[in-house]
């Protein structure tokens, strides 16, 4: 409760910060206020920037700022219109470990401000702009064992090395994301990689549900697969071929959400139903016999426009040559000469 006469400032025109997102601290079961004055982060267009200072009360008694930071535990700014983080916002919450960045504008995954908490175990970034988790994304997070990244728009690519270092992952959870389509093999982390010598794996739960997930090299080593206590990957559009034969080892009620969207002799067959060899792909020596199919055609018609072409150029030339002669034979002038004849009189009788 504020005290009598208390009267909040208004906020400027520059900045905004995250009042009214549930930011508390949360010490031995207790919820204290968060004087936020200097949360000075950037929004977008929408949300147009600008900066509040306002506090909040325990009873009567203000807390001082910087006994309250090192304190902050949880801190919610869902839903704010974040396009960016300061670097250094979190060096002074050094027992931050619960933090929801879920429904802003990020384009790319705040890796610099985030290193700043190495105490966070849970961290939900659904609901932004990202269009691809890149290498080493999260390489400074081994503490997170929650990871959420849901309902992501414009997320077309995890790509290899973009989740390893998350050594501590129990849950991985990246579903609803309509234009995912790929997901590196190598994305928990690979063989070589300099970013973390330990592979990521979640230990306890995967989900990655209703993406456009057509097809899906194992990201994990199959071991991991039947550790993992829930395993989500239904409603996607998957290509039930050769690719797949690895979920044909995955726990039977896993298969049995994985429904076939082609080749269209399978589509609509959760994949438990789907024989080993229907899984098939087009083998390597029928792709070459049909290259070489098209390849023998191409030369063949190749072959038969060129002689066409020299068969239709020879008579050109031999029509134009017959036609010039008999043209040379029409312009000849016929040879005029005068021969004195002598006439014998004595010959008439």
């Amino acid at each position: 409760m504020a005290p009598p006469g208390y009267e909040p400032e208004t906020c400027g025109t520059e900045h905004q910060n995250a009042s009214h997102s549930a930011i508390q601290a949360q010490s031995n079961g207790n919820s204290i206020g968060f004087p936020n004055q200097v949360m000075e982060i950037e929004y977008d267009s929408e949300a147009k920037a600008r900066r509040c200072e306002r506090d909040k009360y325990v009873g009567q008694n203000v807390l001082p700022l910087d006994s309250f930071l090192p304190k902050l535990e949880r801190l919610d700014l869902q839903d704010t219109g974040l396009v960016r983080l300061p670097s250094e916002l979190f060096t002074p919450t050094p027992h931050l470990h619960w933090l929801s960045l879920s429904s802003n504008a990020f384009e790319n995954v705040p890796e610099e401000a985030l290193s700043k908490a190495p105490m966070l175990e849970n961290l939900d970034l659904s609901g932004n702009d990202f269009t691809s988790l890149d290498r080493g994304n999260f390489r400074r997070l081994s503490k997170v064992s929650l990871l959420y990244l849901n309902n992501l728009s414009r997320l077309r690519r995890i790509e290899k090395d973009a989740l390893a270092g998350l050594t501590a992952l129990k849950s991985f959870s990246c579903s609803y994301n309509p234009n995912l389509i790929y997901v590196d093999e190598e994305a928990f982390g690979s063989v070589n990689s300099t970013i973390s010598k330990e592979r990521t794996m979640p230990h306890e739960q995967l989900f990655l549900r209703q993406n456009a997930l057509r097809t899906l090299k194992s990201p994990l080593k199959m071991e991991s697969w039947s550790s993992l206590s829930f395993v989500d990957l239904a409603d996607n559009p998957w290509k039930c071929d050769c690719n797949l034969r690895w979920m044909r080892q995955l726990k039977m009620e896993t298969q049995m959400n994985i429904v076939c969207d082609s080749p269209a002799n399978l589509r609509g067959r959760p994949l438990s139903t789907v024989s080993a060899s229907e899984l098939k792909c087009e083998s390597t020596w029928a792709l070459t016999t049909f290259v070489l199919s098209v390849s023998t055609l191409v030369v063949f018609a190749l072959v038969v426009l060129t002689s066409s072409a020299i068969v239709c150029s020879r008579t050109r030339v031999g029509l134009y040559v017959r036609a010039k002669k008999q043209f040379s034979y029409a312009k000849v002038k016929p040879k005029l000469e005068t021969v004195d004849l002598d006439w014998d009189p004595s010959a008439d009788f």
